[in-house]
């Protein structure tokens, strides 16, 4: 039910009027036939309030910058009950109040001399006098765009004349002149949304500050600060509006204004509204969704400067609004921004939407010079040959991914599709000298030449391999099958070896070498005896001048002494 100067009491609670009752409604203007705007005071806070009513005694609109989220707050029952009980006082004034000296003085003042020592004041300080015409000027809530902007400059002029580097102080004057100028033109907009004369006013002063930013060499982020202010103003007025009608009426005019002149794109209002998307019903999200794709659409985003934030905002937009199978042929992936190109290739997949995807990963992975950034589209190449059951694919995938992880379980993969015999050969001799160059700093590069050659069955081989890149962890997995075919060879690398540099020789990596080193001995002495091991190493010591023995000659000394 709408609420009307004649319902409102059965509409609205007791308790909310009473507390209405207790604030002060201040300079009530009606700007436009039907349409309120006031300052209404609770005790020391002061918010700004606009109701409409139509012909009809309807209540059509309402707005206040307060955080409250009921619909009608205590501030607009407040100016309500002000407008039906048809008062014209602003604001109540103690009887009994005592009158400072101030006030005496001013009212005993000629005011002639007081007229002259103004127009002296404001000679000398241009700040003021900018601020006096703007609350004594009779058309001032009819300013055109164009004079709203000059305003807006002129405050800074009278703060800094027409310099470029400003500091933290004289921002803040900037700052606190304007919220004085733009206060009823802002208030005036909150109250007549849809209508673009009060918008064009409230651009006017967004469009000005964001120039103001650009122009002027500050430390200070209170231009920023002021501009968001506003925007979180009329965010809220925007978010409160019941009427869907007159909620599309609204959105649409900065919709509108999101594509600038000359390749610019206004992405604060394209922000705006999607901070109002995170707040609206489903409905509305998809019904505003679809306004700004229709309106990216007639555009490349590619002339524009921050085309690609655009798309990326659009594409956001449409994915959280379940409209992704409606949109998404639209958008590609952009080169070096790969949290987009993720969600994309990401949401495509998990609709099934194979083609487009895979054609994208390859896309990216060509253009990536770093190897690092293929990982994610390599994994997603997996998944979509994976489930359309497409090996050789999938094997050309792990050619591509195996220099990085080594993994030998992928190589055994490749070489069950790879027909061509001199072509597994040369990809077999690149892993294996890749491997060799990464083991001394990467455990599964170390693994995978054993694991290769135990594929190969070339166990004599990996004697060779024994040396002070690999682990003991790895001598003692292939001892047994090294021992079958050169035991000789295999105690001559183990005594002669250094100790890994990687491996861990912390107090707790200790006790876990001395139960690998028992293993370990424990398969030697399946080939040796006791005195052979022992004599094995005193041959090295003897025969070698500069031996220092590594941590396993050291525990075979204590365990055979």
């Amino acid at each position: 039910m709408e609420t009307t100067l004649k319902n409102y009491k059965s509409i609205l609670s007791a308790d909310l009027i009473k507390k209405a009752e207790q604030n002060i409604v201040r300079e009530c203007d009606e700007v436009e036939k039907g349409s309120f705007v006031a300052y209404v005071d609770e005790k020391e806070k002061t918010y700004d309030t606009a109701i409409q009513i139509n012909g009809r005694g309807e209540i059509t609109g309402h707005s206040c910058d307060c955080k409250i989220t009921t619909p009608f707050c205590r501030h607009k029952t407040a100016l309500l009950l002000f407008v039906i009980k048809g008062k014209k006082v602003v604001r109540k004034v103690a009887v009994n109040r005592k009158i400072t000296p101030l006030e005496k003085l001013v009212h005993e003042s000629d005011p002639e001399k007081i007229k002259l020592w103004l127009l002296d004041l404001f000679e000398k300080n241009k700040e003021l006098s900018i601020t006096f015409s703007h609350h004594f000027s009779k058309d001032h809530e009819q300013y055109t765009p164009e004079q709203i902007q000059q305003l807006t400059l002129d405050a800074i002029k009278a703060v800094v004349k027409n310099r470029k580097n400003i500091d933290i102080g004289e921002v803040k004057k900037i700052v606190d002149l304007w919220s004085g100028l733009h206060k009823s033109i802002i208030a005036n907009y909150c109250a007549q949304m849809t209508d673009e004369d009060q918008f064009l006013r409230l651009h006017a002063i967004i469009e000005t500050c964001e120039e103001v930013q650009y122009r002027l060499n500050t430390n200070s982020n209170r231009f920023s600060k002021y501009k968001d202010g506003i925007l979180e103003k009329v965010l809220m007025s925007l978010n409160q509006i019941n009427d869907d009608e007159y909620w599309d009426q609204a959105i649409a005019l900065f919709a509108s204004r999101i594509i600038g002149e000359i390749y610019i794109l206004r992405i604060y209002y394209l922000n705006l509204l999607l901070d109002l998307h995170q707040l609206s019903s489903l409905e509305r999200k998809k019904h505003l969704a679809k306004i700004l794709v229709m309106q990216y659409l007639t555009i490349n985003p590619n002339n524009y400067y921050d085309g690609q934030k655009y798309t990326i905002s659009i594409f956001s937009l449409i994915s959280s609004s379940e409209l992704f199978l409606e949109y998404y042929a639209f958008f590609e992936p952009i080169r070096y921004k790969n949290d987009f190109n993720i969600a994309l290739i990401g949401q495509l997949i998990e609709n099934n939407i194979f083609p487009p995807a895979e054609k994208y990963c390859l896309k990216q992975i060509e253009g990536n010079t770093n190897p690092e950034y293929n990982a994610p589209y390599f994994e997603f190449l997996i998944e979509i040959y994976t489930l359309e059951d497409e090996d050789k694919k999938l094997a050309w995938v792990y050619k591509q991914i195996l220099p990085l992880t080594f993994d030998f379980n992928l190589y055994v993969f490749v070489y069950s599709q790879t027909e061509d015999t001199g072509e597994m050969k040369a990809f077999r001799d690149s892993m294996l000298a890749r491997a060799r160059r990464a083991a001394p700093h990467y455990y599964p590069a170390m693994l995978f030449s054993f694991h290769l050659l135990e594929f190969e069955e070339e166990f004599s081989k990996m004697v060779n391999y024994l040396d002070s890149s690999v682990t003991y962890g790895i001598i003692t997995r292939f001892a047994n099958q090294i021992a079958l075919v050169n035991k000789t060879g295999l105690i001559k690398q183990i005594i002669s070896r250094s100790d890994n540099i990687n491996e861990d020789f912390s107090i707790a990596g200790s006790e876990h070498l001395e139960s690998v080193f028992y293993e370990l001995l424990t398969i030697l002495l399946e080939y040796f005896s006791a005195e052979e091991l022992k004599q094995s190493v005193n041959d090295h010591s003897s025969k070698s001048r500069y031996y220092s023995v590594n941590r396993f000659v050291v525990y075979l000394n204590k365990i055979l002494r």
